[in-house]
């Protein structure tokens, strides 16, 4: 999968779920007073056992869901969490800031495909208020922005680069298979089972999914939109491109809760003209530079700054599950 920074901004897009745009990360502010033991130190920023809850739970996982942290998907997911906070330590020390004009703008895009009462809605499910959200927005953009003052000086690729590149990857440029879909998504089975019975029994899915789901697309019937088969995880994907146009599916357990997909509309996978996916494979390769670049600084930040992880805290916590 090629490197975008925008992806940084709007990991939702992958997902097929708009929360994560706004839950990507919490608060990066010291100990709280309440908020219990200390779980991580990343430089100077002390995080709590609450906070670091908090984080992961930011991501897009439903609290009951999360992997072990002791598990080799939750050391990634753990990886994560820490690596934002270096960045955004590193952000500190060189001065490097998202102002209140470019944190408006953001915002007014994001409204325009968003209804703000909706969004309202939504944070509130998450316990949330909109100056939370900003907040945890404007501390994605200052990612963003450390990442790319990080890669500016990275030069595009040749035209032999291209040349090469299109030739040894030619069958990666037909396009996937798509799928149009709409879900609901409960945080436990028993909802998602009494949904799905009223499916069954004749009822309209958008009603269902606006009374059930707490995915933001709930306000919409759940329609999602279109997406391409190898960007969902797995355990939604394997289910989606198997169901029939019309087909809804049983409950489909994944990390971000308990589906009910309802397929729409499909299209099938197509080669591309090399003169027209041009641009996309000057996009990939530079995405790749920078990915090389960024992922050689980041190690160096790991070094640069403290680390600690409160292991036996994080022991105790699980071993209380």
């Amino acid at each position: 999968m090629g490197f975008s920074f925008s992806k940084i901004l709007n990991t939702s897009r992958i997902l097929a779920l708009l929360l994560a745009l706004g839950f990507l990360l919490a608060t990066c502010s010291g100990k709280d007073k309440g908020e219990g033991d200390i779980a991580l130190v990343v430089g100077s920023t002390e995080v709590t056992l609450l906070q670091l809850q908090k984080d992961i739970s930011a991501l897009g996982y439903v609290a009951d869901l999360v992997p072990s942290l002791s598990s080799e998907k939750g050391k990634k997911i753990l990886e994560q969490v820490i690596d934002d906070y270096l960045v955004l330590e590193y952000a500190r020390e060189h001065g490097i800031e998202v102002t209140q004009a470019e944190l408006n703008y953001h915002v007014r895009r994001y409204l325009t495909d968003y209804k703000e009462e909706a969004l309202k809605e939504t944070l509130l499910r998450e316990s949330l208020d909109l100056a939370q959200w900003k907040e945890q927005l404007r501390k994605r953009l200052t990612i963003k922005k450390v990442a790319e003052h990080v890669t500016h000086s990275v030069s595009p690729p040749s035209k032999d680069e291209l040349k090469q590149y299109f030739e040894m990857h030619e069958k990666d440029f037909i396009s996937p298979p798509m799928v149009r879909f709409r879900q609901i998504v409960c945080r436990d089975r028993a909802r998602a089972v009494e949904a799905l019975k009223k499916l069954k029994g004749g009822q309209d899915f958008g009603e269902i999914a606006r009374q059930y789901s707490f995915a933001p697309e709930a306000d919409k019937g759940g329609e999602v939109g279109w997406i391409s088969k190898g960007t969902l995880d797995p355990s939604m994907e394997d289910t989606l491109f198997s169901l029939k146009v019309g087909q809804i599916s049983p409950v489909v357990k994944t990390p971000y809760g308990y589906h009910i997909f309802e397929v729409l509309e499909k299209r099938e996978g197509a080669r591309g003209d090399p003169f027209k996916v041009i641009n996309k494979i000057e996009a990939e390769l530079l995405a790749r530079k920078k990915a090389e670049v960024y992922s050689r600084w980041l190690e160096e930040l790991r070094k640069k700054y403290k680390v600690k992880i409160n292991h036996q805290l994080l022991a105790k916590v699980e071993g209380a599950k």
